[in-house]
């Protein structure tokens, strides 16, 4: 799955660019209303202590790190290559981690298809799990609900740049995999190729030590 190409193989530059003060303001913000509005989640989570989460997009250049809290979680923004000792770490794209945080992902689907990745204390998956089960969680929804008479449009282009976004991944990893499977193919016949001039050569080698 790591081996896999997407758009952050062409969007790398752009995404690079981002200040990490930037982003981090924002996750301050998502992970403040995100508590708010669902305390019984963390709450379940972090029932009997707190629990560390390293997130890993496969889509984009950087991860996150998640402490759930009952009272002060936190969410930060960290490099690909920073090394942090988490009590579970799930790896996938940018899109199924949304889907997987709403409830929306067949997990044990996505795990035996390796389109999510989890290591780590399944005690934490499970916790992590049936928290946000007992939850109806609409991300861009509960997100976007600040933004008075502008949030219905503000959802719409947000779902459609993740959409979109995730259409265009889909596509690439499609014609990866078709491209794959022809050099997978040309590799065989060629190999079947260099089979067959052997043989050819040790029937003339034969041929010729008999003469």
């Amino acid at each position: 799955m790591n081996n896999k190409l997407s758009l952050m193989f062409f969007l790398k530059g752009f995404l690079n660019k981002i200040p990490f003060p930037l982003i981090q303001i924002l996750l301050n913000h998502s992970l403040r209303k995100m508590h708010n509005k669902y305390p019984r989640i963390f709450a379940k989570i972090a029932e009997k202590e707190d629990v560390s989460f390293l997130i890993v997009p496969l889509d984009l250049p950087f991860n996150f790190y998640l402490i759930v809290s009952k009272d002060n979680p936190s969410l930060s923004v960290e490099r690909k290559d920073c090394d942090f000792t988490a009590d579970a770490t799930i790896k996938a794209t940018l899109f199924n981690l949304l889907n997987m945080f709403e409830g929306k992902l067949d997990g044990d689907a996505a795990f035996f298809s390796k389109s999510l990745v989890i290591e780590g204390s399944t005690a934490a998956i499970v916790a992590l799990r049936n928290a946000i089960d007992s939850e109806n969680i609409n991300i861009v929804q509960d997100l976007t609900e600040d933004f008075g008479i502008f949030k219905k449009l503000l959802r719409k282009i947000v779902i459609l740049g993740i959409n979109k976004y995730n259409n265009l991944n889909t596509i690439i990893n499609e014609l990866q995999e078709e491209l794959l499977q022809d050099c997978n193919n040309k590799l065989k016949h060629n190999s079947q190729e260099i089979n067959n001039l052997k043989q050819e050569l040790s029937k003339l080698r034969a041929t010729l030590l008999n003469n």
